[in-house]
């Protein structure tokens, strides 16, 4: 990657090394962990008892403790596969709040595009001589903030310059509209990652950080 390019792939693996550490010692992933392990236990003990001595009771047991091990485990995986090949996503992320409008919850949603072409986003704004999208990210919480004109500067020298995809383009749609909306409101942003979609944030999260992302 030119320029400061390395950086997001830098914060991916930052990223997905937290997302696994979380896994492992957070106390309700520990939880799940412990039910888990006895939803396995006791299906090995109640199913050779049901072979032996069928009963409507056992056969009731073992059918719950195999669901319940079989959806923990699934929930156990489906958790520890997210971190190691959830897709990231680069959204824009502002210094304090844009408004709950559809620009910069758009931007939000997407986003997939730009984190996989920001290579060649780099390099198309390099030959122009503007500032690399790179350039705004991708620390969390960000170390620097920048002006959206910025943004908006090097969305505009580097239009058409790319390979173009529908997932690109609904990107760069969705990004540069909620850099319009913040740029009306003087309102400075970054450039955050994100692994996956956001189905949901938590209020904790809300709470904690001390921008916006919309």
């Amino acid at each position: 990657m030119s320029g400061r390019g390395g950086s997001l792939q830098r914060e991916v693996r930052r990223l997905r090394g937290d997302c696994l550490i979380a896994n492992l010692i957070h106390p309700i992933c520990l939880l799940l962990n412990f039910g888990m392990l006895l939803a396995v236990v006791g299906a090995l003990v109640t199913l050779p008892e049901l072979w032996r001595e069928p009963s409507l009771g056992t056969a009731a047991s073992a059918a719950i403790l195999t669901a319940a091990a079989v959806w923990l485990s699934w929930i156990r995986i489906s958790g520890l596969w997210h971190c190691i090949a959830a897709r990231p996503r680069v959204v824009p992320y502002f210094r304090t709040r844009v408004g709950a409008n559809d620009e910069p919850c758009g931007a939000f949603e997407h986003g997939f595009g730009v984190g996989n072409k920001m290579a060649a986003l780099d390099a198309a704004a390099s030959e122009r001589g503007v500032a690399q999208l790179s350039e705004f990210g991708f620390s969390d919480e960000p170390r620097r903030w920048w002006e959206a004109r910025d943004g908006l500067r090097t969305l505009d020298a580097i239009a058409g310059l790319v390979a173009a995809s529908d997932e690109l383009d609904q990107d760069l749609v969705a990004l540069r509209s909620a850099l319009e909306k913040a740029a009306e409101k003087e309102i400075q942003f970054a450039l955050l990652v994100r692994l996956g979609p956001d189905t949901f944030i938590s209020l904790y999260e809300m709470d904690t950080r001390k921008g916006s992302f919309w």
